[in-house]
């Protein structure tokens, strides 16, 4: 991973808070690509992380959506207020 806007060692705390909370998540690391790989506009675009990387957001946004059909609901918004506090306390 080659993102100058975030250090190797927070992206491993916020990875060790999601785990330490029982937060079911995924963290993609990719060789060569620096921060906004995602975007075509940008010089920093790296075109096979960026569809890597697209699969998997595709992915999770299938995965949220039946979460949010489910009994469980309150759970997956639960956990995801947390990611966001956990993500402010490090900023």
């Amino acid at each position: 991973m080659d993102d100058s806007s975030i250090p190797v060692e927070q992206v491993d705390q916020i990875e060790a808070e999601l785990d330490k909370n029982h937060i079911p998540h995924r963290v993609f690391r990719y060789d060569r690509a620096d921060h906004g790989f995602f975007c075509d506009r940008r010089a920093s675009y790296n075109p096979e992380a960026a569809a890597d990387a697209w699969k998997q957001v595709k992915q999770l946004f299938e995965c949220t959506a039946k979460h949010l059909n489910s009994p469980h609901r309150s759970q997956g918004l639960a956990s995801y207020q947390l990611l966001c506090e956990i993500n402010h306390q490090l900023i």
